[in-house]
């Protein structure tokens, strides 16, 4: 929701043990509009607000797993010793 200010003026105050996902289809992702944040800002590539592609159930499978994996990296390098908590 990159269109709500209290979304983007909270991602500004965030360190880089952030991440944020949007689909590309969403119209509330808007990525260019947060310009000062260390979160990762991923985009789905043609997926929408539920991070599905519409009408393609098998791709919108395929990318659940993409934005699980980019989660699961995340949560393993705020775990990781050294890493941040």
């Amino acid at each position: 929701m990159l269109t709500d200010d209290t979304v983007r003026d909270a991602l500004a105050t965030v360190n880089d043990g952030h991440v944020a996902v949007g689909g590309s289809a969403d119209p509330m992702w808007r990525p260019d509009r947060v310009t000062h944040t260390r979160a990762r800002l991923v985009t789905v590539d043609g997926a929408d607000h539920a991070l599905e592609v519409p009408g393609d159930w098998r791709r919108s499978q395929r990318l659940q797993v993409e934005v699980l994996s980019v989660v699961e990296e995340q949560v393993a390098a705020l775990v990781r010793p050294g890493g941040r908590r």
